[in-house]
């Protein structure tokens, strides 16, 4: 399956370089609703909740990918205003859950929080429950258990290395980016003839990001 990352420029090449993609944690996701999807109309379950959700977070980091890289939103939200770059991956689909959407925040069983179990149910529920407005992400998420791994010794953030469950294929410079051909080649090294390099461009007939077959205007 192939999956795609969407990133800033400097984040993008260092990315290719070092071989390897920030895991996020819960408390940066964009979406304040993240986690949390559910009703929870007592003072008591929304207590409870923030505690389960704590805990999950500080155990549990995640990678945020995308379906597709025509989505012209998702390059102004995240590949800085299409000045970025969209990193194309062929993953292990096993590995990747798909974001369910919903227009309306979901009921809770009473007394939900009393089964352990049902917990577990609901905090696999909700890591992949999102108001429907995000839908155009068309969303999979792939989470890391922390604890397992080693931090970066410098920054102290979490990254997961490019391996043969998460290969790099594809390359999208975004159409207001000014990464050259040959800045990219030589982040790629010996990788650059096995991944696809594509210079982005606004369709000419509908909303969507596509390919730049015109190869004189990507120096």
């Amino acid at each position: 399956m192939r999956l795609y990352y969407f990133t800033n420029e400097q984040f993008g090449l260092e990315a290719i370089r070092d071989k390897r993609l920030k895991i996020a944690r819960i408390e940066e996701l964009n979406d304040p609703f993240e986690f949390t999807a559910y009703v929870f109309p007592a003072k008591k379950e929304r207590r409870i909740w923030a505690g389960i959700r704590a805990d999950f977070g500080k155990e549990w980091g995640v990678l945020c990918m995308a379906e597709t890289w025509h989505e012209p939103l998702l390059w102004g939200h995240y590949a800085d205003k299409h000045r970025g770059i969209c990193l194309g991956f062929d993953v292990e689909p096993g590995n990747w859950k798909s974001v369910d959407y919903v227009s309306q925040r979901p009921a809770l069983d009473k007394d939900w929080y009393a089964d352990i179990k049902h917990r577990l149910r609901i905090l696999d529920s909700m890591n992949r429950l999102k108001f429907d407005a995000w839908s155009y992400e068309r969303e999979r998420r792939c989470f890391y258990n922390l604890n397992a791994m080693k931090p970066d010794p410098v920054s102290g953030l979490y990254f997961a290395p490019l391996t043969s469950d998460i290969r790099l294929a594809q390359v999208i410079v975004g159409h207001r980016s000014t990464v050259t051909r040959e800045r990219l080649a030589r982040v790629l090294g010996d990788r650059a003839s096995d991944v696809e390099q594509i210079k982005a461009r606004p369709a000419f007939r509908s909303f969507e990001v596509v390919k730049q077959n015109n190869s004189r205007l990507w120096k």
